[in-house]
């Protein structure tokens, strides 16, 4: 089983202590590829990769009025999966866990990365039969992650909702 999908969507990240939090957030591009194979009738157990990156998202301090940025912010993730298929009607429902790092790359500035943390997607779409192999469909993802920031002793948590195109070969 391969899957690749492609997308577009929103999301936010944000990291705050007992008086201070600052945020991340805007549109945001996803990837996801999930390489493993079928373990019964309609149901696929696979790794993941997954990643989205924010770019020139805009800024909030402290719930403050948002402050245009540069540069990217992104996720990027691997984990374990199961897909689901209903099958003759071919929807399938994903969902993937495993470990991401944040990584924020200002313009004009150098990059800095989290520490790894938890990271997970859940996906649901529908495809159409291209061949007896192939499907190209479309669908929607929601991830979250909490992850340690590394440099203090708090954790950034965030999420993003997309919608997806997905080619899948089983």
């Amino acid at each position: 089983m391969l899957r690749m999908t492609g997308g577009f969507g929103g999301g936010s990240t944000s990291i705050s202590n007992s008086t201070n939090e600052l945020k991340f957030e805007g549109g945001q591009g996803e990837f996801t590829l999930a390489i493993g194979g079928v373990v019964r009738e309609n149901l696929a157990l696979h790794g993941t990769l997954f990643s989205f990156v924010m770019v020139d998202p805009d800024i909030r301090i402290d719930g403050g009025p948002a402050i245009p940025g540069s540069g990217n912010v992104s996720m990027n993730g691997v984990g374990a999966g199961l897909t689901w298929w209903a099958m003759p009607a071919n929807f399938y429902v994903s969902g993937s866990a495993g470990i991401g790092r944040l990584t924020a790359d200002p313009d004009n500035a150098g990059s800095s990365s989290s520490d790894r943390g938890f990271a997970m997607e859940l996906a649901l779409g529908k495809e159409w039969f291209m061949s007896d192999r192939w499907g190209l469909g479309l669908g929607g993802g929601l991830s979250w992650h909490t992850i340690p920031d590394g440099l203090i002793d708090e954790n950034w948590s965030g999420t993003s909702i997309s919608v997806r195109f997905s080619a899948t070969f089983n």
